[in-house]
């Protein structure tokens, strides 16, 4: 049923543009592309200010793509960017759910890499002391995910969250004319690894509890981070 699953998913977010599916891209000049776990998709391409200090933030981005397409090269230049204005500027890829990857896993290897960050800059003498998660789409669905889970054990303090077209919450109807609203119960699944649907949800609280699992809007108190929220209401893939 899964893989059925994540077979219908990666129809559905087909048409998606072609930029978010192109292959991999060398590093850009000045980067250094490092593998942080053993899947085909853990890496992470680093940029470094002209001048490095001892302390040192870090700008963490964490492309979208519908939890499919894509790869950290889609934000090199937004990586070079904030190297250029000082900071640390790093960009990471994670396993998709064509991997069969749930959304906790993904958020576990976003853990995973902000560790060998946090390692490999302490090795060239660097202390990264604050970062900031900044993610779009799906990549801003784990940037919160990763930020209202981790927000007091994250290897890298986190200073604060930007968000843009995040999907934020599933299972709330708003105009029912988003991908997302109409494919709730399939997404759901894929992102969480266990059947959803509007039966299982009502006669099972383990289903309840999955997509509570993955769901920002449900973490949010006063103790995460400070979070900036960017989106369109004409957006119609993720509801605003």
């Amino acid at each position: 049923m899964f893989k059925l699953i994540v077979s219908v998913m990666v129809i559905l977010f087909s048409l998606m543009p072609s930029s978010a599916r192109r292959e991999m891209r060398p590093v850009q000049t000045g980067g250094e592309r490092i593998a942080y776990g053993a899947q085909s998709t853990n890496y992470m391409d680093l940029y470094y200010p002209e001048t490095v200090k001892d302390e040192t933030d870090v700008v963490f981005l964490i492309h979208g793509g519908a939890w499919i397409f894509g790869d950290q090269t889609m934000f090199d230049d937004h990586a070079m960017r904030a190297a250029q204005l000082g900071y640390i500027g790093v960009t990471v890829d994670y396993s998709k759910l064509s991997q069969k990857a749930t959304a906790t896993q993904m958020n576990d290897e976003i853990y995973t890499a902000c560790r060998v960050l946090k390692q490999t800059l302490l090795d060239k003498g660097i202390t990264p002391r604050k970062m900031i998660v900044a993610g779009h789409s799906a990549g801003a669905h784990l940037a919160l995910l990763y930020g209202y889970t981790h927000n007091t054990d994250s290897p890298i303090d986190i200073a604060f969250i930007t968000a843009a077209s995040s999907p934020s919450e599933f299972l709330t109807l708003d105009k029912r004319q988003t991908v997302m609203e109409k494919n709730r119960y399939l997404l759901t699944t894929a992102l969480t690894g266990t059947e959803i649907s509007a039966l299982t949800l009502k006669c099972q609280k383990e289903a309840a509890a999955a997509v509570a699992a993955i769901t920002p809007y449900e973490m949010v108190t006063a103790s995460v981070p400070p979070t900036l929220l960017f989106h369109g209401s004409a957006d119609s893939w993720v509801p605003y």
